[in-house]
C-alpha cells in the first residue's frame, strides 16, 4: 500500500493514529482483552472514524470523547464479549440524552444512523458487565414502558451505594424489574442525595415485576437509587403518610441500621407526616418512634408484628404526624414500664376505686372480683379504702352499716386494722414497691386513721413531704418510705388529697372536669394527677354487661385532658377487657412520662407558614448543654417555667399586635435572650434536683413583624 496515499486519506490516518494510540496506552497485561466500537462522523460508515478500544475484563468510568464529541452519526461493532454493554451519553459527565449498546445485542453490529434524537450528540462513553441473573432495573419515560428508557444491571453499581439517576432524572413514568436476586431490595429516591420521597421494592415483592404507570406521586420524581441485599429476619418497619397504609411510604430494614442509635426522619418525606405504620420485628428487637430528635418528645414502641392503620384518630390521636425519628434496640422495650428513676409525678400508675369492695372478699355488689392484695399483685399502685365506724370499731365499709351488710350478704366486713396489717404483709414481701394509701374518711374523726396506721406499724414507713419535687419510686425505695397515706376530709395529721393531688369528677367516663384544680400547682402540690375513670350511675360491674374500661375507651379519657396526663389511671373492675389499665399506663408512660432520659417535645405549632421552627439539636441532659435551632436565623428565646401564666396573662396569650407580635405567647416570659444566629444553648447544671423539672422555649423572629415559633418543652434528665 502507498504511504502517501494513505496520508492523503485523512479518515484512514486518523483511524490509524487511533490504533497505535490504543496500543501504547492499552494495559500490557496478558489477560487483558481488546475489541473496539468504531464510531464515525457519517452515515452509512463513512467520514471521519474514531475507534474506541474495549478492554476487559476491567470495566471503565465515564471517558469524553474529546473532539470527536457531537460527531457520531452511525458507528459498528465486531466481537464484543458476552454481557458487555457499552453507553454513550450526551454530555461528558454522563448526563443528558443516553444510547447504549446492551448486554444482549448482537455481538457484533452495527447501526447505520442514530437516528434525529441522538444524531451527533455523544460527547462521552463508558462499558461494563452486565450479569442479567443477578438483576436488571429499567425506566421508561412513557406509561406502558414507551420512549426512551434506561437500564441498570445491579451488578455493575455497587451495592448500597447511591446512584444518581444522570439525564434520566424526574423522567421515569414506567419501570420493570427482572430476575432480583432473593432479599435484593431496591430504593428510589426523589432527590439527587437520597432524600425525600421514595419507592421500594422490597424483599418479598416478585423478584420480576413491572409498573406500567406510576401513581401520580411516584411520576416523574426519582432521581437517584440504591440496591442492597437486607436480611428480612431481622425485621422491618414502614411508614405511610396516611391512614389505612396509603400514600407515600418510608421502608426500612432493621439489617441495615445501627442498634441503640438515632435514626433520623428528617430527610425523607414522612418527617413529621405519619399516619400509619406497620411493622414485623423478630423477639429480640424493638423499634421506637420519637416525636423529635434527638429522641425526645412523645414516643412510641413497635414490638413484634402488626400494624396501626389510623394514627390520625386512633390511640387517642396522640400520635398524629408526630414521627421524626427512631431507635432500635437491642431486646424488649422496658422503659413503657414506670420509670423507677423519675418523680412521682412523672410516672403513670394503675389505680383501684374502692379495692376493698371485691368478690373475693365477700362483697356481691363489687367494684373488683380480685382481692385487695391480689390488684396490688396484678399491678395496682393506688388502693382507695372507704372507713366508716361502727361500736367504735373501724370496718371497711360502703355507704352506712346497713349498707354494707347488704352488699354483703349480712356477713361483717373486714376491719381496717386487719386491712392494714395485710398491707403492710404485702410491702415487707415486695420490698421495690411503693403504694399510695387513699382513705374515704367516713369516721367523723381526725384520730382514727392515724392511730389505725400506727398499730399497723406502717407509721414508719409513710412518706411526709419536705421538698420542692417528688421524689422517685427508686428514691422512695432508698429512703424507706414506700407507703403514700391521704385523706379526703378529716385528715388531721395525715395529708389532705387535694392539698397533693387532683381528682378527675367521679361520675363520668369522659369528662375532663376536676374535682379540685390543677391550675394552682406549688411545688408538690396538687401535681399528681388521678384519672377517674368511673360513673357511680352506672358501674361496669359484671352482670350489667358494661364494659366501659375498655383500652380505647381509658385512652381517649386519658387524652382528653390537655397537656396534663394521668398519674394514676383509677377504675372498676380490672378483669374486664383484658389488662386495659396496665396497658394505657405504659402508653403514657412512654408517650409523655418516660423520663429516664432527658427529653424535648414540640407542645404548641407554630402559629403560620412563615413563623419560625424551632428544634432541639440536644437534649436537656445534667451537666450538659441544652442546644436548640430556629429555622429563620437570628432570634430572640424567650424562656419560661410554666406554660400556664405569664406577665401578660393565662397563656396560651394571644399577643394581637401587642409588641409588633399576632401570634400566641406560650410561654411565662421568666428570662429572655439575643441570639444572633439560629443557634441557641443553655448551660444545664448538674443538679438532680432538677431531675424531671420542665421548662418552655419560644424563638421570635422579626421580618414584617415578629413572629413566634411553636413551642419547645424540655425536661430535664439523665443521658
Amino acid at each position: 500500500m502507498n504511504p502517501i496515499s494513505e496520508t492523503a486519506r485523512p479518515g484512514r490516518r486518523r483511524k490509524a493514529c487511533a490504533f497505535l494510540f490504543a496500543a501504547v496506552l492499552l494495559p500490557a497485561a496478558a489477560s487483558a482483552q481488546v475489541t473496539f466500537v468504531n464510531l464515525y462522523e457519517s452515515a452509512a460508515f463513512s467520514g471521519v472514524v474514531l475507534p474506541i478500544p474495549i478492554v476487559l475484563p476491567t470495566s471503565n468510568s465515564i471517558q469524553s470523547l474529546g473532539s470527536f464529541g457531537d460527531r457520531t452519526t452511525s458507528l459498528s461493532w465486531t466481537n464484543l464479549p458476552a454481557n458487555v454493554a457499552v453507553e454513550f451519553y450526551e454530555n461528558t459527565d454522563g448526563s443528558g440524552a443516553r444510547w447504549s449498546i446492551p448486554f444482549d445485542a448482537p455481538r457484533t453490529g452495527s447501526v447505520v444512523t442514530v437516528g434525529p434524537t441522538y444524531n451527533d450528540t455523544f460527547s462521552s462513553y463508558s462499558w461494563h458487565y452486565e450479569v442479567p441473573s443477578q438483576g436488571l432495573l429499567r425506566m421508561w419515560d412513557g406509561a406502558s414502558f414507551a420512549g426512551n428508557n434506561r437500564r441498570y444491571a445491579l451488578s455493575s453499581y455497587a451495592e448500597n451505594s447511591l446512584h444518581v439517576l444522570n439525564g434520566f432524572s424526574d423522567t421515569a413514568t414506567s419501570i420493570a424489574w427482572s430476575d432480583l436476586p432473593s432479599n435484593v431490595v431496591v430504593w428510589l429516591y426523589q432527590n439527587s442525595d437520597g432524600t425525600g420521597h421514595e419507592f421500594c421494592i422490597t424483599h418479598d415483592a416478585p423478584r420480576t415485576g413491572q409498573v406500567p404507570a406510576l401513581a401520580p406521586l411516584d411520576n416523574n420524581v426519582w432521581s437517584s437509587w440504591r440496591w442492597r441485599t437486607v436480611d428480612p429476619a431481622q425485621g422491618r418497619i414502614v411508614l405511610f403518610e396516611d391512614t389505612g397504609f396509603a400514600n407515600r411510604r418510608c421502608t426500612r430494614y432493621l439489617s441495615e441500621l445501627a442498634l441503640d442509635t438515632t435514626h433520623s426522619l428528617g430527610s425523607t418525606a414522612l418527617d413529621d407526616q405519619a399516619d400509619s405504620v406497620q411493622w414485623d420485628l423478630p423477639s429480640n428487637r424493638t423499634v421506637v418512634l420519637y416525636e423529635d430528635e434527638p429522641l425526645g418528645g412523645r414516643r412510641l414502641a413497635l414490638v413484634g408484628s402488626g400494624g396501626w392503620s389510623d394514627l390520625k384518630n386512633g390511640k387517642g390521636g396522640l400520635y398524629h404526624d408526630m414521627f421524626s425519628a427512631f431507635e432500635v434496640l437491642n431486646g424488649s422495650y422496658t422503659n413503657v414500664e414506670a420509670d423507677r428513676d423519675a418523680p412521682l409525678d412523672r410516672v403513670c400508675q394503675l389505680a383501684s376505686h374502692n379495692a376493698f369492695a371485691n368478690l373475693d372478699e365477700g362483697w356481691v355488689y363489687y367494684n373488683h372480683k380480685m382481692s385487695t392484695l391480689k390488684q396490688l399483685d396484678y399491678g395496682a399502685r393506688l388502693i382507695d379504702l372507704d372507713v366508716g365506724l361502727q361500736n367504735g370499731t373501724a370496718y371497711l365499709m360502703h355507704g352506712t352499716w346497713s349498707q354494707t351488710l347488704g352488699m354483703r350478704l349480712n356477713q361483717t366486713p373486714p376491719t381496717l386494722a386487719s386491712a392494714l396489717t395485710d398491707l403492710r404483709n404485702w410491702l415487707l414481701a415486695n420490698p421495690t414497691e411503693v403504694v399510695w394509701l387513699q382513705f374515704e374518711n367516713n369516721t367523723g374523726s381526725t384520730t382514727v386513721l392515724p392511730q389505725a396506721l400506727a398499730t399497723a406499724s406502717l407509721t414508719g414507713m409513710m412518706f411526709t413531704p419536705t421538698q420542692m419535687r417528688w421524689p422517685s419510686i427508686n428514691q422512695l425505695v432508698g429512703m424507706g418510705k414506700r407507703l403514700v397515706v391521704t385523706v379526703d376530709t378529716n385528715a388531721g395529721t395525715l395529708m389532705k388529697d387535694d392539698d397533693w393531688y387532683t381528682l378527675s369528677v367521679y361520675d363520668s367516663y369522659t369528662s375532663t372536669d376536676a374535682e379540685s384544680g390543677y391550675d394552682d400547682i406549688d411545688g408538690m402540690q396538687r401535681s399528681i394527677f388521678v384519672m377517674n375513670h368511673i360513673d357511680v350511675n352506672n358501674p361496669p360491674v359484671a352482670w350489667f354487661g358494661v364494659t366501659p374500661n375498655t383500652y380505647s375507651a381509658l385512652l381517649s379519657h386519658a387524652a382528653a385532658f390537655g397537656a396534663q396526663r394521668p398519674n394514676y389511671v383509677q377504675y372498676d373492675v380490672h378483669e374486664l377487657g383484658g389488662d386495659p389499665g396496665l396497658d394505657v399506663c405504659k402508653l403514657v408512660n412512654a408517650a409523655f412520662w418516660s423520663l429516664a432520659r432527658a427529653t424535648t417535645a414540640r407542645f404548641q405549632a407554630k402559629c403560620d407558614a412563615s413563623s419560625p421552627t424551632l428544634k432541639a439539636t440536644s437534649r436537656p441532659i445534667l451537666g450538659q448543654t441544652l442546644a436548640t435551632t430556629s429555622s429563620l436565623g437570628a432570634h430572640i428565646m424567650t424562656f419560661g417555667f410554666y406554660d400556664t401564666t405569664s406577665p401578660l396573662g393565662p397563656l396560651p396569650f394571644a399577643m394581637n399586635g401587642t409588641a409588633g407580635c399576632w401570634c400566641d405567647l406560650r410561654t411565662s416570659l421568666d428570662a429572655v435572650w439575643w441570639s444572633g444566629t439560629s443557634a441557641w444553648s443553655l448551660a444545664i447544671p448538674n443538679s438532680p434536683i432538677l431531675l424531671g423539672f420542665p421548662v418552655y422555649l419560644q424563638s421570635a423572629t422579626f421580618s414584617s413583624s415578629w413572629k413566634l415559633s411553636n413551642g419547645l418543652r424540655a425536661i430535664v434528665g439523665a443521658p
